[in-house]
């Protein structure tokens, strides 16, 4: 067992979203949807036959609570064919993920992502479209803001030499 593994034996990461700079502390929710796109292939005497290759994109949806007293991120304001100076505008995307640090305070947790940047595994990088986003509140509930973005495809960039190279991440041989 490496020692990264024993270190943080029983924890499990976390991942921290990014828009054009700024930690967004009030994120609830993500999830990262990588796609190639291929389309299979049918012949007549094999049957299936694999595939042939897609436009690969990646689709991120990202629910944030909203405060009573301010909106951290209006997504609505990059949209194509809204109204604003940023319309039609990418944002720069960066999902960290990583250990959560037993000695970080929730201060620097939530203004720097991650208070020791030894603790981030990977990270993903894009300039990405916001193509939708929905508010909504109901009783018992919190109000919400969800967004979806797109971009072609991404990959996870390992950061600390933790990310995994045997096993289940191997080349088949």
């Amino acid at each position: 067992m490496s020692t990264i593994q024993n270190v943080y034996e029983g924890q499990y990461s976390r991942i921290t979203v990014q828009i054009n700079g700024t930690t967004l502390v009030e994120e609830a929710d993500v999830t990262i949807e990588r796609a190639t796109n291929a389309i299979d292939v049918f012949t007549v005497q094999k049957g299936y036959a694999g595939q042939s290759p897609g436009a690969g994109m990646s689709h991120f949806t990202i629910t944030s609570v909203i405060p009573s007293t301010y909106v951290e991120f209006d997504p609505g304001i990059f949209m194509v064919g809204m109204t604003g100076t940023q319309a039609g505008t990418r944002i720069d995307l960066v999902l960290s993920m990583g250990f959560n640090s037993t000695n970080t305070s929730a201060f620097q947790s939530e203004t720097t992502g991650f208070a020791d940047s030894t603790n981030t595994m990977a990270q993903l990088n894009t300039k990405a479209d916001v193509i939708s986003d929905t508010v909504s509140h109901g009783v018992k509930g919190e109000a919400k803001w969800v967004f979806k973005c797109q971009s072609g495809p991404v990959q996870w960039t390992a950061q600390a030499g933790n990310w995994a190279t045997t096993g289940a991440n191997s080349t088949p041989s």
